[in-house]
């Protein structure tokens, strides 16, 4: 279902607006949306299970994805047993920035502290390896 909720799809399967699925998709992308919306059905439904019962659980997407619009998601972040936590994969080793948001059920902040790890470089150079991310590289040689 990542692919449904990407906002770097050309033609969108969902927006902020509508989730669940747009209108006048091909038969195929009907298709990838009802995949992934059973999916998303099925995470909300074991995160309902596990903040009822105290569960450990860790939600991970891309900041950017429509799966934090959906209003289950939403509503699952008002609650006192559910935090989130945005990360930047630059910070671990990661050759891009790729922004996380994940959201953290029946664990302390401290618990997740650790890799809630922000990069604060600019201009495509990640603050912890003063290197340029991936993306940047990619650009000066293509694009030069």
């Amino acid at each position: 279902p990542c692919t449904t909720l990407s906002r770097a799809r050309r033609k969108r399967l969902r927006t902020v607006e509508a989730p669940w699925g747009v209108g006048n998709l091909t038969e195929a992308e009907q298709k990838q949306v009802e995949h992934g919306n059973g999916c998303i059905r099925i995470t909300i439904n074991i995160i309902r299970a596990c903040v009822r019962y105290k569960a450990l659980f860790l939600l991970e997407n891309p900041l950017t994805s429509l799966l934090w619009n959906f209003v289950e998601f939403e509503q699952f972040l008002g609650h006192e047993q559910v935090h989130e936590v945005v990360a930047d994969f630059c910070q671990f080793g990661i050759k891009w920035k790729k922004p996380t948001r994940f959201m953290a059920g029946n664990l302390s902040a401290e618990e997740t502290a650790a890799f809630g790890v922000r990069c604060h470089g600019s201009g495509g150079i990640c603050s912890r390896t003063i290197k340029e991310n991936l993306l940047v590289y990619l650009q000066k040689i293509f694009v030069a």
